[in-house]
């Protein structure tokens, strides 16, 4: 849920918050990593490991939601992000940007209610489904959106992932769809979480990714 969100803030404006000592650290994507051999091109980007990052990482999440999706309310610890691969980005200790690749389970995925009939259908067909969200990339920091992009792509191509669903803000579509590939599912899913923004759905099937995209991916 919720891509490119640019904010206007310099790094690390966000305050980091101390770890709630009730968040478990026992993440799947931690023995997804551990388990299998991932081919991941991490770059300047990090993985969520623990409690204490984990916690970070919500507080800076949390603290961009509000400021500007308003009506998305606090999490201490999302249950998706048990089925999640959580990236982060810091500079002098402070978070910058994060993303996370969600893996379908039995409690699904975020947009299952927006987007069912499809889900529903390509589980059905025995596709891997993953879901891409919660992408937050400080303003100064956009040489990070490449590495962001990079760890999706090939996380989701080491775990076999058949395709990604997100919500994009409307104005991101074109990007989506002629560079990316992507397919849109809902121009208008009429959702803006008490932005000015309008949202769309989409669905990135991996396979159908564009020779320009990957050629952008791997300028480095």
């Amino acid at each position: 849920m919720l891509n490119n969100d640019y904010t206007n803030d310099p790094p690390g404006a966000s305050p980091d918050v101390a770890a709630p000592s009730s968040i478990p650290p026992g993440f799947k994507a931690r023995r997804l990593v551990n388990d299998s051999c991932l081919s991941i091109d991490l770059r300047d980007i990090k993985l969520v490991t623990d409690a204490h990052t984990y916690a970070r990482v919500m507080a800076f999440r949390n603290t961009q939601y509000q400021r500007h999706y308003p009506s998305i309310e606090r999490d201490v610890h999302d249950p998706y992000d048990d089925h999640a691969l959580i990236f982060f980005a810091e500079h002098r200790g402070r978070i910058t940007a994060t993303a996370r690749l969600v893996l379908d389970s039995a409690i699904g995925l975020p947009e299952d209610s927006t987007l069912h009939p499809l889900i529903a259908g390509w589980r059905e067909d025995g596709e891997k489904l993953a879901e891409f969200g919660r992408f937050i990339i400080c303003e100064g920091n956009r040489r990070q959106l490449k590495n962001f992009y990079r760890c999706i792509y090939t996380s989701g191509r080491a775990l076999k992932v058949d395709r990604i669903v997100l919500l994009v803000r409307q104005k991101e579509l074109n990007f989506y769809r002629k560079r990316v590939g992507a397919q849109v599912l809902i121009t208008d899913t009429g959702l803006s979480f008490g932005s000015e923004y309008r949202f769309a759905a989409l669905a990135w099937k991996l396979t159908d990714t564009k020779a320009e995209f990957l050629n952008w991916l791997a300028e480095g």
